[in-house]
């Protein structure tokens, strides 16, 4: 037995409900007071405070999934305007050359185009990304720095391209600059194309106001433009998409990202360009958030307030009818109590029905004090009698928990709540059967979590030491990597062969010793795209194109061919390369040169 008690209203002894409650065993009462037919009123006064609250709660939720939405949505948007100005300060600060290249050509042209190289490289300095600037009088590229690498651009008829005939024709038209592409050039790469056309300024005329020259161009590289201005961070935790070719906005083709991200609902910010526009997009990269993180706390809590305030108003309501009813309520209580009931009068009980239904007795068998313990408690009757009676002197101050057994053999976990007065007691029986096998299933349901708790804790833990281990192997790795490296560096130096490394563009990053003896140039002289000026001139053409056969059909290089010292000396050499790979990919070239002089003597 385990006790849980509280005080309750006791009706008076004198009022006339308390001769309903004494009339005879079994006997009901006919009469029906106006009150008992609006039964159903503290239901629903329940039901409509819970519906008001978890109306309240509903918009809440709705107003804090639209918080989040914008607060996701603003922040994509700042960002995203960061990168935006990256970008259009990227691009105007390179779009900016062209304002002095335009001026220097127009006063007078003869004299710029003999000047042009010496203006562009001042131009270019300082700036990267710049692939090329160019002049093209009558829309023919006439002039062109850096000329190495972009030979193949001399010359070339603009109007006659068909991927860039419509931006040249928008530049001419509209008078002003038009930033075309990403186009493929035809000396290899991507880029953006900015074009002017420039018009002669005539002597003391207004500026720009002669006839037509021809365009001044800068081509812009595209990777290089985006890297600066953000789009390949990932730091920002958002996913890029542009698209406005050729300065179309956003009826422009996609040129870069995921076009899928253009439907799935992104931040879109226009890109200015002279003439046009770019459309940029974003979202995040693991999407927007469908649910706002107050989720549970706004449902839970809101379903507690509905629970609490359709509990009071029930309480409230019910009270009321309570009051107005109490003394028919008394007069019908042990009849239609929908708990056990059993009103106490002297030694004398009176059960109602559904006391019967949860002790299995007739009311007849359960008259006195004495059978209803005997009854219902067996062996137990005195313990539980002497209980009861301790708690009689003191009140009743607690609720009990006990164990019956029926009429039929079944036990059954009752609370007892006992109320006393003068005249009598009033005892209510509430079957707690269901709730302790639930109480019971829940603590063996903790059990098993805690087992499996325990198990997924070893699990963990076994992980974490494997991964212990893969961390140590790894720094071995790692040791023995730089050993080898240590060990290639030495055999590099001690070679008798030249030995060179590029990228996969062909850009020297590592020369020998034994090869800056044959070429006659330092290291640093021999970075980058230095290394040709060893190469004779005469056999530079033909060395790059089997260098390019080679690199396209994948096949190692080998070639015999002239060096020429900065000093006059020529020798001859053997080269040969192979490519790195990784996964399929060229990463870069490693290969040999073998002086071969004596022999072609």
């Amino acid at each position: 037995m385990r006790g849980v008690m509280g005080e309750r209203e006791v009706p008076d002894a004198s009022s006339p409900g308390t001769s309903g409650l004494s009339c005879r065993e079994g006997e009901t009462s006919d009469v029906r007071h106006p009150i008992l037919k609006s039964q159903a009123l503290p239901y629903l006064g329940a039901l409509l405070a819970a519906g008001v609250v978890l109306a309240l709660v509903w918009v809440a939720d709705r107003l804090e999934q639209q918080r989040v939405h914008e607060a996701n949505r603003t922040s994509v948007i700042h960002r995203l305007s960061s990168v935006r100005a990256r970008l259009e300060g990227a691009l105007n600060a390179r779009l900016f050359l062209t304002r002095g290249l335009v001026g220097h050509v127009s006063i007078p042209p003869e004299v710029a185009e003999t000047q042009f190289e010496d203006l562009a490289r001042a131009l270019m300095a300082g700036t990267t990304g710049i692939r090329s600037i160019q002049l093209a009088k009558n829309t023919i590229v006439s002039s062109l720095y850096p000329l190495r690498g972009n030979e193949k651009a001399r010359g070339l008829r603009l109007l006659e391209l068909p991927d860039q005939r419509a931006a040249v024709q928008r530049a001419l038209e509209s008078k002003d600059t038009v930033v075309a592409g990403p186009v493929q050039l035809v000396q290899g790469g991507v880029a953006f194309v900015s074009r002017t056309p420039i018009y002669l300024t005539p002597p003391g005329g207004s500026p720009a106001s002669g006839p037509y020259w021809g365009l001044a161009t800068i081509l812009i590289d595209r990777d290089t433009l985006l890297k600066e201005a953000g789009l390949f961070d990932p730091s920002t935790g958002l996913q890029y998409a542009l698209r406005g070719k050729d300065g179309l906005g956003a009826q422009g083709e996609d040129f870069f990202g995921d076009p899928a991200i253009f439907e799935s609902n992104p931040v879109l910010l226009d890109v200015s360009l002279p003439n046009g526009s770019w459309q940029l997009a974003a979202i995040p990269v693991a999407g927007w958030a469908a649910v706002s993180p107050r989720f549970s706390a706004v449902r839970i809590g809101g379903g507690f307030l509905a629970l609490m305030a359709g509990a009071l108003a029930f309480v409230a309501m019910l009270h009321h009818r309570q009051v107005s009813a109490r003394e028919h309520r008394l007069r019908l209580m042990v009849e239609h109590l929908p708990a056990g009931a059993v009103y106490v009068e002297g030694d004398r009980l009176m059960l109602n029905e559904a006391a019967e239904a949860i002790t299995g007795y007739p009311r007849s068998e359960l008259t006195t004090r004495a059978q209803w313990f005997h009854a219902l408690y067996g062996s137990q009757a005195a313990l539980v009698q002497g209980r009861y009676e301790a708690d009689r002197s003191a009140g009743f101050p607690t609720p009990w928990e006990v164990i019956i057994t029926r009429k039929d053999g079944q036990g059954r976990h009752l609370e007892f709540v006992a109320y006393g007065h003068e005249l009598g007691e009033v005892w209510l029986l509430h079957d707690i059967t269901e709730r302790k096998r639930a109480e019971e299933g829940l603590r063996q349901a903790h059990d098993e979590l805690e087992r499996r708790v325990q198990e997924r804790t070893a699990e963990l833990s076994r992980t974490i030491r494997i991964l212990e281990n893969e961390i140590v192997n790894r720094q071995k790795a790692e040791e023995a990597l730089r050993d080898s490296e240590g060990r290639y560096q030495t055999l590099a130096e001690l070679s008798p062969v030249g030995i060179f490394h590029t990228d996969s563009h062909g850009e020297c990053l590592f020369v020998n010793e034994r090869w800056c003896e044959i070429a006659g140039l330092t290291l640093e002289q021999a970075r980058g795209s230095g290394w040709v000026q060893a190469v004779h001139p005469e056999d530079r053409e033909r060395v790059r194109q089997e260098w390019y056969d080679a690199a396209r059909m994948n096949q190692p290089f080998r070639s015999e061919y002239r060096f020429r010292r900065p000093d006059g000396q020529t020798s001859w050499v053997v080269g040969q390369a192979t490519a790195e790979t990784e996964n399929g990919t060229v990463k870069g070239y490693v290969g040999t040169i073998t002086c071969i002089t004596d022999r072609k003597q």
